[in-house]
């Protein structure tokens, strides 16, 4: 009751997935002798994915995926309750489950339903013949109940927020979430003395493209170049929407060569794209990118000044004739003053 009583108090205040789960396989391990745990969950109909796991050897590779062919993955998916195996070598519709983990001989899997749908199966090993007693059963039940419930209000939680930060068109970072990860870098970058660097992005000739094609087959040219901008940049940067044809991308610990390096793929993956339309409305018969980069401290001092040479390098590519990348040079020649407006 105690365990119980503690799993829902987290359960409540905890609503990171991955927290969660590690939480639920200490609170079975605490109450529940056994050597290892597995938590799986559905993806893409009958496949179970490992997604966290406790006292399992890290210096082994396990198996993360169990197809909808497995004799564990057909069992609970027909039995839809708890499958206990006191001697795992004794039922060899299991084999391949014991080539994966040869040192258990007892295995309890344990499902996740909610509202009769199912989850995923936290499975229980322990290295010894004999099982596990129904105290034990009736207690892993219980648990798995409660984390069913936590995972599912999680889930909503974290769709909730995704569309709070998420352009609704490109799916993208919006203007305001762009901007808070930005103030977050900022900071960091000023207290341990690194730098990042800010890349704008403008598709050229967008305007012409839309009144030939209609605004329908536009917001498919922006979700595509969405796509590709997603695809080709690494996981640690941020791609955002900052408003109409614009575009942005938050660079960490990156030095403005790099952020141009990094610009140039961008605008060359557009520009080989054919887009539907592009060859009778755009200028050089093709889509195509112009982009301005600007890197913090070197660049500027201040997010508001990063943020007018990024968009000032912009405005200098599309000057020079489009289709191009261009880095802030602090010895060129002025440009005309651009307002950047504050992500919103």
């Amino acid at each position: 009751l105690s365990a119980l009583f503690s799993l829902i108090q987290d359960m409540i205040g905890s609503l990171d997935l991955d927290v969660l789960f590690g939480r639920v396989l200490q609170i079975i391990k605490d109450v529940v002798p056994c050597d290892e745990l597995l938590l799986l969950l559905y993806q893409e109909g009958e496949r179970l994915q490992l997604r966290k796991t406790l006292g399992l050897n890290s210096a082994l590779t396990y198996r993360e995926v169990f197809d909808g062919s497995s004799a564990l993955t057909e069992e609970i998916n027909r039995r839809r309750e708890c499958l206990h195996l006191p001697d795992l070598e004794a039922d060899r519709r299991f084999e391949d489950y014991l080539r994966d983990y040869p040192e258990t001989r007892s295995l309890l899997c344990v499902p996740m339903v909610l509202k009769e749908q199912l989850l995923g199966v936290v499975n229980l090993h322990k290295k010894t013949v004999g099982g596990f007693s129904e105290r034990e059963i009736r207690l892993v039940q219980a648990i798995t109940a409660q984390a069913a419930i936590a995972m599912e209000n999680a889930r909503l939680y974290q769709q909730t927020r995704d569309l709070s930060n998420t352009d609704s068109l490109t799916r993208l970072a919006n203007r305001r979430y762009f901007q808070a990860v930005m103030e977050k870098e900022f900071a960091q970058a000023r207290r341990y003395g690194t730098n990042f660097s800010l890349i704008m992005i403008d598709i050229d000739h967008f305007k012409r493209y839309n009144d030939t094609h209609g605004h329908l087959q536009g917001d498919k040219v922006l979700r595509d170049v969405a796509q590709i901008l997603h695809d080709n940049i690494r996981g640690i940067d941020l791609a955002g929407r900052f408003g109409g044809e614009e575009f942005v991308i938050l660079m960490p610990k990156t030095n403005k060569e790099g952020a141009r390096a990094a610009a140039e793929k961008l605008r060359l993956c557009v520009a080989e794209r054919e887009f539907s339309g592009a060859a009778e409305s755009q200028p050089e018969g093709r889509l195509t990118l112009s982009l301005g980069v600007a890197e913090f401290p070197e660049d500027a001092d201040s997010l508001e000044t990063l943020q007018e040479r990024a968009d000032q390098a912009l405005y200098q590519a599309k000057k020079e004739g489009r289709n191009q990348t261009v880095a802030w040079n602090s010895t060129a020649p002025p440009l005309p003053y651009l307002t950047v407006l504050p992500l919103r």
